[in-house]
């Protein structure tokens, strides 16, 4: 018999990085030749002028440093933000990015290139890269595995295609979901704490061992994974976010994950797991556990939620209820790049999920963001019976 919970929510999240770079450095008046390249830079790119909001601005008469998009330490160019900008082409036309030797964050998010710049193949110091939302195609080319110095890659919203090779060990986050990408996962360096390879096509068994391991959030999502969740997977001690669901998984309830007590995201939908739901003994932790999905899959038995009844996130604090954040998670640790003793430093910040479509009673609905009080268990859709509901003591 099927059981209803919770007015039948289902939950089909999306699991999007936002990323706030605090950035505290001491900009300094722009020198002369750093501006001069800016504007050689601006004169070769092609882009719309009518939608342009930060290129359109930059003027000669004022210092380059407080252009928008333009970042600087001791007067040099260390970032330039230039996403939707609508850049179509001109980049590996000027000279200036090949000069613009301290560049440590370009992002070119959200505009329509179709290729790799070139460019970027020297730019050695590198150390955060953003060219999701774009129209690029082919394979990830290999020199983007040698630039060392790279923490982070978001490649998402593109059209990649081909297998990946081992990850390098400088790279703290790798964002590729929407892509398709396909082969076999990519082994994660010890230094790995966002991995989003969701919405490809990769077809592997997920590895049985995996060694030391420093990842925060890990979404696999709508991929054609098969196999089991391996246990080497407990050895990420630090997760907080595991997101397996829409694949080919055939395995029972992962308890051997329980001992993960920073997990607050636990997403099994759409899958082949069976057996009953939930871990016994007294030692089921999972205290910060937010959301559960393990609907649509083949778990029967007795329902029973007791092995999530310790969630201390899962109970209502009316001191915090007027506290309306966004469910987010940082780094373990700052995420430093490439330092000139100028005190640049990045720290990450992301949103679990940036929308999720909520069904109540056949009603759809769809929540923008997550508030970090929200709390969701799905057990929908599979063959569990028994009382819905046990209050956690």
């Amino acid at each position: 018999m099927k059981i209803p919970l919770l007015s039948w929510l289902f939950v089909l999240p999306i699991c999007t990085l936002f990323v706030s770079f605090g950035i505290f450095v001491v900009s300094g008046q722009c020198l002369r030749d750093q501006q001069d390249l800016l504007i050689e830079l601006k004169n070769s790119l092609i882009f719309n002028s009518t939608l342009s909001t930060k290129l359109v601005r930059w003027n000669e008469s004022a210092d380059c440093c407080s252009w928008e998009g333009v970042t600087c330490s001791e007067g040099r160019v260390v970032g330039l933000n230039l996403d939707s900008e609508l850049i179509s082409g001109g980049l590996d036309n000027s000279g200036s990015l090949f000069r613009l030797q301290y560049l440590q964050n370009l992002s070119l998010a959200s505009n329509k290139l179709k290729t790799f710049p070139d460019f970027l193949r020297n730019q050695t110091i590198l150390a955060i890269l953003d060219l999701s939302d774009n129209q690029i195609h082919g394979q990830i080319p290999n020199w983007i595995w040698n630039l060392t110095n790279l923490n982070f890659l978001n490649l998402s919203y593109n059209s990649l295609e081909g297998p990946l090779p081992n990850l390098p060990y400088a790279l703290r986050v790798l964002d590729l979901h929407f892509n398709q990408l396909h082969g076999q996962f990519p082994t994660p360096q010890s230094y790995l704490m966002h991995l989003d390879l969701s919405w490809n096509n990769f077809s592997f068994v997920l590895p049985a061992s995996i060694a030391y391991c420093s990842l925060v959030a890990l979404n696999l999502n709508r991929n054609l994974l098969e196999g089991v969740v391996p246990k080497s997977l407990a050895n990420c001690t630090y997760l907080e976010v595991l997101d397996i669901g829409n694949n080919q998984i055939h395995d029972a309830f992962p308890c051997y994950l329980k001992d993960i007590s920073s997990l607050r995201i636990l997403i099994l939908r759409s899958n082949n797991f069976y057996g009953s739901i939930g871990c016994g003994g007294p030692n089921a932790t999972w205290l910060m556990l937010q959301i559960v999905d393990l609907s649509s899959n083949n778990f029967s038995g007795k329902l029973s939620i007791i092995s999530f009844a310790n969630s201390k996130a899962m109970v209502v604090d009316n001191k915090i209820q007027s506290k309306f954040n966004y469910l987010q998670y940082e780094t373990i640790q700052p995420i430093k790049s490439y330092d000139y003793g100028n005190g640049l430093k990045i720290t990450y910040i992301s949103q679990y999920l940036d929308a999720i479509t909520v069904t109540s009673k056949g009603l759809y609905s769809e929540l923008g963001k997550f508030w970090d009080n929200f709390t969701l268990i799905d057990l929908s859709c599979n063959n569990l019976d028994g009382q819905q509901y046990q209050k956690p003591r």
